[in-house]
């Protein structure tokens, strides 16, 4: 049993790596790439919508990690959880993110008086990528519940691989907004 509990500390911990280094590689590709003008919009946008979703998603993974531990096996309830976990998650945020996709200029312009306008589209990829995220749910805790953790972390790998090149690509090529056409393109994938 020891061993075993090793090997799934093991899985988890470089899933937890990965996905660090997936998450904070936007800011390394734009600093590398761009200039310190687009960084600072990435930032900026980044403070009034992923900031806020992040928190609220972890919260939900670190609560429904232990449901779905003790009903693993009925998969009906974890499904039907996992449903009803969605549905409340895209009530509460599609307004704001509804918001700051058709309002995010008029707010910009109105409250720094243009100096973080051009952030704009930014804050409406991050309110299209906040919004993939949240009809998703969270089908890592649910693996996790099932001992999948080697599974993840491979899974895990092959999304930070396809992320980090489909991001260099869209910098290169468009940049800013081809890393963000890049980061909502291998949301949904």
């Amino acid at each position: 049993d020891i061993k075993n509990i090793l090997t799934l500390g093991v899985f988890d911990f470089l899933k937890r790596v990965l996905e660090y280094v997936t998450q904070n590689s936007q800011t390394i590709i734009l600093s590398a790439f761009l200039t310190i003008e687009s960084l600072g919009f990435l930032a900026f946008a980044t403070t009034y919508t992923i900031s806020i979703w992040i928190p609220f998603r972890n919260k939900l993974k670190k609560l429904f990690f232990p449901l779905f531990s003790k009903i693993q096996d009925d998969k009906e309830r974890i499904k039907s959880n996992h449903l009803t976990t969605i549905e409340y998650t895209v009530l509460l945020f599609i307004p704001y993110v509804l918001f700051l996709f058709f309002f995010s200029d008029d707010i910009l312009f109105l409250f720094s008086e243009g100096k973080w306008y051009e952030s704009a589209i930014v804050f409406q990829f991050f309110s299209v990528l906040i919004l993939i995220q949240c009809t998703e749910g969270t089908p890592d805790v649910i693996m996790k519940s099932f001992g999948k953790f080697d599974d993840l972390f491979y899974l895990q790998i092959i999304r930070c691989v396809l992320l980090i090149a489909s991001m260099l690509y869209g910098v290169i090529y468009f940049e800013i907004e081809g890393l963000l056409y890049a980061m909502i393109i291998i949301q949904v994938i």
